[in-house]
This record gives C-alpha cells, sequence and structure tokens, in this order.
C-alpha cells in the first residue's frame, strides 16, 4: 500500500481511507495490484486477437483470455468493448504522429513528411494484423471508424491542420482537403499493398518515405518553387 500510495502521490491514509486495504484496491481493479496488466501489454493483446480473428472477433472475452487478465478488469478500465477499442486506436503511434504534425515546421515540408511517412510506414510494419483486419472487414472498419474514432485526434486531422497552414504559408498548393486525401490514401495504399502482398520487400526504408512524399510534392509544390 505504501508504495501504490507514492506511485499515485497520495498519503497512505488518503488510500486506506478511500479503498479500505489491499483487499479493497483489488475488488476495484478486479486483478491483483502486483499483477496489474499495463495499458501497453492489453493493447498488445488487441494486436494479437485482431490479427486471429478479425475485427468483429475482438471482443472483451478474447482480449482478457489472451491478455490473462478478467473481463470484469476490461470493463472497469475502458468501459466496453468499443471503448478499449477506441483506447487501443488512440494510443497507436501513427495517431501520436499525426496530432503532433499540426504543428510542424510550414517551411521545411519535405523534411517534415519524410519523417512522418517514415514513422507512418514504421508503424505499418508493426501493426500490419491490425491493417489487415479493417482491409478484410470494410463494413466493421466502417463502423469501427464512426463509432470509436475523435476526428479530432486522428491522423488525417493532423494532416489537414499542417496542409492547411502550408498551404497558407504558399509551400504547397491547392485544396488542403484534397491535398490530405491524396496524401493518405498513398501513404496507406503504399502500406497495405507492399505490407500485405509483397511480404519480405522493406516497408520502412528511407527510400521508400522519399519516394512517396517525392510523388506526392511533385504535383503539391507551388511551381514557382519546382
Amino acid at each position: 500500500m505504501a508504495a501504490l500510495a507514492k506511485q499515485l502521490g497520495v498519503s497512505r491514509a488518503t488510500l486506506y481511507r478511500q479503498v479500505g486495504n489491499a483487499t479493497g484496491v483489488q475488488a476495484r481493479v478486479g486483478e491483483p495490484v502486483s499483477l496489474r496488466k499495463s495499458d501497453e501489454a492489453l493493447f498488445a493483446a488487441v494486436k494479437v486477437v485482431m490479427g486471429a480473428r478479425g475485427l468483429r472477433g475482438t471482443t472483451l472475452d478474447a482480449v482478457a483470455t489472451q491478455a490473462k487478465v478478467s473481463v470484469v478488469t476490461l470493463h472497469r478500465r475502458f468501459g466496453d468493448r468499443l471503448g478499449l477499442l477506441r483506447a487501443f486506436m488512440d494510443a497507436l503511434p501513427a495517431r501520436q504522429a499525426g496530432r503532433a504534425l499540426a504543428g510542424a515546421d510550414v517551411k521545411q515540408v519535405r523534411e517534415v513528411l519524410v519523417q512522418f511517412t517514415r514513422q507512418a510506414l514504421v508503424e505499418f510494419e508493426g501493426s500490419l494484423e491490425v491493417m489487415r483486419a479493417m482491409l478484410g472487414d470494410p463494413a466493421a472498419a466502417e463502423e469501427l471508424s464512426a463509432k470509436g474514432r475523435d476526428p479530432a485526434r486522428g491522423v488525417s486531422a493532423g494532416v489537414l491542420a499542417y496542409f492547411s497552414r502550408c498551404v497558407s504559408a504558399g509551400t504547397l498548393a491547392g485544396d488542403p482537403g484534397a491535398l490530405t486525401t491524396v496524401y493518405l490514401s498513398s501513404l496507406f495504399g503504399f502500406g497495405l499493398v507492399i505490407g500485405t502482398f509483397l511480404r519480405g520487400q522493406s516497408l520502412a526504408s528511407p527510400a521508400s518515405a522519399e519516394l512517396l512524399v517525392s510523388s506526392f510534392l511533385e504535383g503539391a509544390l507551388p511551381r514557382r518553387r519546382r
């Protein structure tokens, strides 16, 4: 209890008053504190289940079995299946990088996009089972996207915000929404094709990132800057 109080940043007296004792803590989290799984461990279980059973088969029961925790634990930490999948999606590194992209330097478009593209391709290599699950069941993926995705926190929102700033600054030309669609289509399309059909070929190589960005910028840079 002393270690837990220190980790939570409260006094032992406060912790005892709120939960009573270690048994009370266990009752709240649904598992012994010493065995409490991190979110990362639970999300790793989600990826395994999704790869094996697809999007529709990624249930709380299946994830709990894979992670070796109780279903009660998942309910208490994420609310329901949708809450778990929403938290899983929000934690994907590509989404975090996409949100950070919104504030990137508009004067260094090529460098910024090459770095982000490489990060995204690395994420593809680590999450191909997720992408294949979504590709294999578009209806379920669309439903999950509509119900579980916060558009303001997604990759597309970060890319759109960055491209909008670039167009305003004159470092890119065109409609920001159209630029976002073209860029993300080429990025995700490349990741899915290489990862699914051409296994063994390097997906996240610097050359691949450079090629994708160069192809995109060929049509997106202002003509006076070419």
